[in-house]
C-alpha cells in the first residue's frame, strides 16, 4: 500500500537575508558542495503527534538564534504563522 503525502516545510524568506552556516569551512568548499548543501530549510516537515508538535529538519546551526527569538501560533484551521523580536522570514509550504 502507498500514501502520497505531503510535506508541510518551513523555509527562510529569500529577502531576510541569513543562511545556514555549513558545517564545512568556506575554503574547503566547491561548486558542487554549494550547490548540494541546503541554506534554507529550517524543517523539513512539521506535524502533530497527540499532544506534540513534532519539527524534523537539519541541524540548526546559526538558525538557533533565531527560531529561539520567534513565536509559532496554529489557528484552527492548521495555518502556521510566526512573529519574531529578532529576524523575520520564515516561510512554509
Amino acid at each position: 500500500m502507498t500514501i502520497d503525502t505531503e510535506l508541510s516545510f518551513v523555509k527562510v524568506a529569500e529577502d531576510c537575508g541569513v543562511l545556514r552556516d555549513a558545517p564545512l569551512p568556506p575554503e574547503f568548499r566547491d561548486r558542487a558542495y554549494n550547490a548540494l548543501f541546503d541554506f534554507d530549510t529550517l524543517f523539513y516537515d512539521v506535524y502533530r503527534c497527540g499532544n506534540y508538535t513534532v519539527l524534523q529538519g537539519p541541524p540548526l546551526f546559526n538558525f538557533q538564534g533565531h527560531l529561539e527569538e520567534t513565536a509559532f501560533h496554529a489557528d484552527s484551521s492548521g495555518t502556521v504563522a510566526s512573529s519574531s523580536t529578532g529576524r523575520r522570514g520564515w516561510s512554509s509550504g
